[in-house]
């Protein structure tokens, strides 16, 4: 081993060990100074990268420059400094895309983008929300389906935009790619509460948005029927007097 390459396994090293200290910080002081200290051996560890003929793991390298980043982030969120917390989830959404382009990539980009998107519903800006909102949207569709549930989680937030900024055509979209995970017979398996969950909202949409009784009272009948499987009585009953009422008033 050269000279070089003992130097880059230290600052990987270092920088791996600094890093998980940084996770585990209380405060937001110590958060910043451990994750900047990760950055620095980062940076020294990438620029030997082409010296001893390791290109290739300069995008392993960037998933940390993320990470680190969004750390930071999030401590300047906890502090109140939005400004701040925009700036470096802008630097590690940058990062992010120099990263391996795996689904842990989607991943990050979903959660980056999220929370620039709940940033911007803190400063009741609708139209930057809608926008982040769409992005993830797109991040979402690639996630293979063993991250099903985490596509679901951005979905159910992404749609409640959406329904903010009065973007039907995105709604609609969003309940769409929700519900092609849920008819899939692992995910119903593994996530029956979520599939109820997601098709008694769905009802509602159908029932008060888009004034489609049937087919809501069908979706409300799909999710009493998951509710009672499960034994849980008072929410399938819940479901049931949905379904009265909309049968009374038609």
């Amino acid at each position: 081993m050269t000279s070089n390459e003992h130097r880059f396994n230290l600052y990987v090293d270092d920088a791996t060990a600094i890093y998980k200290r940084a996770t585990e910080a209380k405060s937001s002081k110590n958060i910043i100074r451990l994750a900047n200290k990760t950055l620095k051996n980062i940076d020294l560890a990438t620029k030997l990268a082409p010296i001893i003929d390791a290109k290739e793991k300069i995008p392993y390298l960037n998933e940390f420059v993320t990470l680190s980043h969004a750390l930071i982030a999030e401590a300047h969120y906890n502090n109140k400094d939005l400004k701040s917390a925009i700036e470096f989830f802008n630097f590690a959404q940058k990062s992010n895309k120099t990263t391996l382009g795996n689904q842990e990539t989607y991943i990050r980009d979903c959660y980056i983008l999220s929370r620039l998107m709940e940033i911007a519903k803190l400063q009741e800006n609708w139209r930057i929300s809608d926008k982040f909102a769409q992005k993830i949207f797109f991040s979402s569709k690639k996630l293979d389906d063993s991250y099903s549930l985490k596509a679901i989680k951005y979905l159910i937030k992404i749609k409640d935009v959406f329904i903010e900024s009065k973007n039907l055509d995105f709604i609609n979209k969003s309940y769409y790619e929700m519900l092609k995970i849920c008819k899939k017979k692992e995910f119903l398996k593994e996530n029956p509460k979520s599939v109820a969950n997601i098709y008694d909202d769905y009802a509602k949409y159908l029932n008060i948005v888009l004034k489609k009784t049937k087919n809501a009272v069908k979706f409300y009948k799909k999710a009493e029927s998951i509710l009672e499987e499960l034994d849980l009585k008072y929410e399938a009953q819940i479901i049931r007097e949905k379904i009265e009422k909309i049968s009374e008033k038609h």
